[in-house]
């Protein structure tokens, strides 16, 4: 300590600069932290700028009391000389006095010439007695505080233990007079991290906070390194191996370190030191710069980034840059190829990246127009989904007759997009089921099992199958479908566990019903799809198992979802509007809402003729409205009540099928029709076929929109 005694008095603050502790938020919880470390001579506050290193000393200082030196180093301190009268200066203010006293050196990071930083590791290795120490610093220094940390002589703050709390940060926007709502404090700090300085700029404006990281945080990183920091702003994620691929150099790792360390919010991901991340605030500065001094660059930096995350099997991050790149080619490639983790299941995902793109690029690409044909069909929106699959045929044929894509192995991949295609044609469904069932199964053979695509081949030809009465072999493929492949369509598997379910209703065989239904409603809730429109048929199946076993509270509760669900439900495959339709008015006749049943079955009726004639679903429709008609004959009394045959033929009244057409549905003779008719005329007091229906629908027997 001879240089100090030499030295002469300094000239530098001996206490906190003015205004440090007005308006400032008491940060009790660190406070309270650094008292429980009383053997601890010394506590340094390592922080990028704005994070209330100086402010959080000040407080412990006049928490301490006693005599306080305070010393704002700057660059003159690289000088030993003025250092050390600096110090010396500083310490006679400190041990003038009786009890301890508190030292803090403020500005840390501008002394770096090694004189003066072994002059401050002097003291920091062995500070005067009864003098604790403060340290605030934008960077870590090497001051060694290693061993008196592992001691327990030494106390490290970073920015993670500076960063506020939302009470603190409700706390800092009274204190600026800032208005905010209950919610503002908590939005802040989840976009801020809660940075102080960040958290009160953003409060005012994005401008003024843009403005402080350029000219408070980003002067700290200078020339070869800034460069880095641009140039990788593509990046969520940094490190050494990625930035090498990004920048097509090598060595990046030691300027990541040494970006680290200088304090400009660079963190390290992981105790290695190999991962690293910017504060979202300060990248989003970063990208703007890049965007303004190498808007050129920004593709090929996306395109190298996306390809070395390919490299090392990251294929949700490599689609993300590879879109950011507008690469449309190679988007749907990895797009199609790895579709299986993200149709039917993480669509939003899907639909955002599909965003980076315009129609235009979309269509002049099959395998990228098909992967918007099967979100569209995901989204219930059948139309859309049928135009991507035009213009991805197109694309595809195109293709094939001009010079092929470098991207895209037209031996391999397009018999996939063929498929593909075709399974969207087969959902629309236009060619009736039996046509239907045969394109899935044309479109199997081009797919391995393993494809993305087999659970909807599986639900589409399985549900199509049982459809046209091929029962055994239906089940087969719908048991291939719902079988777990890692939970990657959780939707399909949904689906077909309710399609299997409906089977075993049909085959009265409840307790299996059951198990199928809870499975699927298992999945439901995994994977957080209670909300899309297409799970209507798993609540209505539900619904009507659980009104089997009498449960009638939970059946309510499944078939108001299931309403709610199907209220939105676009145009998706047709059956599964139909097949839900009827399994909630099978529900609400048990639940003896016969009013709901029958405008369930009406609007079931409507969508079973709206596509070519499926049979099953005839004779669905038939046992239903016939189960309805126990009910309402269980409800009428009296000598005007009508007859189960009456009922039968009353519900074909209101609709433009003639006596001889009944007849052939209900499969009894025209005259047996007739005689019938005229019995219903007798019972309601009506003397035409109009008449009959007005007074039916009047008492509730009938809803006057059925056809």
């Amino acid at each position: 300590m001879s240089v100090l005694a030499r030295a002469l008095p300094s000239t530098s603050a001996q206490t906190p600069p003015r205004g440090l502790l007005a308006n400032s938020v008491q940060r009790i919880e660190l406070l309270w932290r650094i008292a429980q470390a009383p053997q601890a001579p010394i506590v340094a506050a390592y922080a990028p700028a704005g994070y209330g290193k100086s402010t959080l000393l000040a407080q412990w200082a006049q928490s301490r009391g006693g005599r306080l030196a305070w010393v704002a180093l700057s660059a003159s301190e690289n000088d030993p000389s003025v250092l050390a009268g600096t110090l010396a200066g500083a310490l006679e203010t400190v041990n003038g006095g009786n009890g301890e006293g508190t030292l803090v050196l403020d500005n840390v990071e501008r002394v770096d010439s090694r004189r003066s930083l072994e002059l401050l590791g002097s003291i920091v290795e062995e500070p005067p007695a009864g003098v604790r120490l403060g340290l605030a610093s934008r960077n870590v220094p090497p001051l060694h505080l290693d061993r008196l940390l592992a001691a327990r002589r030494a106390l490290h703050l970073d920015a993670s233990d500076l960063a506020m709390g939302a009470s603190e940060a409700q706390e800092l926007l009274g204190a600026l007079g800032v208005s905010h709502d209950d919610g503002a404090a908590d939005e802040l700090v989840e976009r801020t991290e809660g940075w102080p300085a960040a958290i009160s700029l953003a409060a005012v404006s994005r401008e003024a906070l843009d403005r402080y990281i350029r000219e408070e945080v980003l002067p700290a990183v200078q020339g070869d390194a800034r460069t880095l920091a641009v140039r990788t702003a593509v990046l969520d994620e940094l490190s050494g191996e990625l930035c090498d691929a990004v920048l097509d150099r090598h060595g990046t790792g030691d300027l990541l370190r040494e970006l680290e360390a200088c304090g400009a919010t660079l963190r390290k991901q992981d105790a290695a030191g190999v991962s690293y991340r910017w504060h979202p605030l300060v990248l989003g500065v970063l990208k703007a710069e890049l965007q303004t001094c190498a808007p050129e660059e920004v593709c090929l930096l996306h395109r190298r980034a996306g390809e070395w995350f390919v490299s090392h099997g990251r294929i949700e991050e490599a689609i993300e840059h590879v879109c950011a790149a507008g690469d449309e080619a190679r988007a749907g490639e990895l797009l199609w190829e790895h579709a299986a983790l993200f149709l039917y299941g993480r669509d939003e995902l899907l639909r955002r990246w599909l965003a980076m793109f315009c129609e235009r690029q979309i269509a002049s690409d099959p395998a990228l127009a098909l992967v918007a044909a099967h979100s569209a069909l995901a989204l219930e929106d059948m139309p859309v989904a049928r135009r991507w699959s035009e213009l991805a045929q197109r694309a595809l044929a195109h293709a094939d007759s001009g010079p092929k894509a470098p991207s895209l192995d037209m031996g391999s991949q397009a018999s996939s997009l063929r498929a593909g295609a075709t399974l969207i044609e087969a959902a629309a469904a236009e060619g009736g089921v039996e046509q239907a069932a045969s394109s899935v199964a044309q479109a199997q053979e081009a797919l391995e099992s393993t494809s993305p695509l087999w659970p909807l081949a599986g639900l589409l030809r399985g549900v199509a199958l049982h459809l046209s009465g091929e029962r055994d072999s239906a089940r087969g493929h719908l048991v291939d479908a719902a079988r777990d492949r890692a939970g990657a369509t959780p939707l399909l598997g949904a689906l077909s566990l309710a399609q299997l379910a409906l089977m075993d209703v049909e085959d009265r065989a409840w307790s299996a019903a059951e198990q199928r239904v809870g499975q699927a409603r298992a999945i439901v809730c995994e994977h957080g799809l209670e909300g899309r429109p297409a799970c209507a048929t798993v609540y209505a199946v539900s619904a009507l198992v659980h009104s089997r076993r009498g449960l009638a509270d939970e059946a309510k509760r499944e078939l108001r979802q299931a309403a709610a669900l199907l209220h939105s439900l676009g145009e998706f495959i047709p059956w599964f509007a139909v097949e839900t339709r009827i399994a909630m008015a099978r529900t609400s006749a048990r639940l003896a809402d016969v009013v709901g049943a029958r405008a369930l079955l009406s609007a079931a009726s409507h969508g079973a003729r709206a596509t070519r004639p499926v049979p099953r679903l005839l004779d669905w429709l038939d046992e239903a409205w016939g189960e309805l008609d126990e009910v309402g004959a269980e409800a009428l009394s009296g000598p005007c009540a009508l007859t189960m045959a009456e009922l039968r033929v009353l519900r074909f009244l209101p609709t433009h099928l003639s006596f001889r057409e009944i007849g052939e549905r209900l499969h009894v003779s025209n005259n047996t029709v007739k005689t019938q008719a005229h019995a219903i005329y007798s019972k309601l007091d009506a003397d035409s076929r109009t008449e009959a229906v007005a007074h039916a629908y009047a008492l509730g027997l009938i809803d006057a929109l059925v056809v």
